[in-house]
């Protein structure tokens, strides 16, 4: 049975919805973080990756699960996608991480730390980084993201139902 959805329809949803649940999922751990709460900086980066993951291996086969401005970026200026799906995959990359901000305004009903799990710059971190130094860290941490994902990490087809993450 074949699907009646357009295809471009199907990865506006499937990374609307990645990009959604990455923000759910992973922010929200990061939110939850507190000396308070028994959250450590290992277990909010265990949610980002899992989630990653598992996102991966839902909707890999649809979208590419780029759920990530910045892959989706480095694929249109790889020639791997058109610039209309570029924008395409932008918007819902920009609405699912606004819907996903909207989920975890929900959850926490105004209870959140300032910040909203953020790092910070300055006096907020241990280092007092600039906010330049902030700004290169964040693109040298994106460079190797973005470089790791277009180029190492490759969806492998075991069966039409199991997509695994194969280096």
């Amino acid at each position: 049975m074949t699907c009646k959805i357009p295809t471009l329809f199907r990865k506006f949803a499937a990374e609307f919805l990645g990009t959604m649940i990455l923000v759910v999922f992973g922010c929200g751990a990061a939110l939850l973080f507190s000396p308070t709460f028994p959250l450590t900086t290992l277990t909010v980066a265990l949610a980002f990756g899992l989630v990653i993951i598992a996102m991966a291996a839902a909707i890999g086969d649809i979208s590419g699960c780029h759920i990530n401005p910045a892959v989706s970026l480095a694929m249109l200026l790889d020639g791997r996608m058109g610039i209309g799906e570029f924008f395409t995959y932008l918007a819902a990359q920009f609405l699912g991480g606004i819907a996903g901000g909207g989920v975890l305004a929900l959850i926490s009903n105004g209870n959140v730390q300032s910040g909203l799990g953020s790092n910070g710059y300055l006096e907020s971190t241990s280092s007092h980084i600039s906010i330049l130094g902030a700004f290169v860290i964040e693109i040298i941490l994106t460079f190797v993201f973005v470089f790791v994902v277009s180029s190492f990490v490759v969806v492998v087809v075991f069966s039409s139902d199991w997509y695994f993450l194969a280096f």
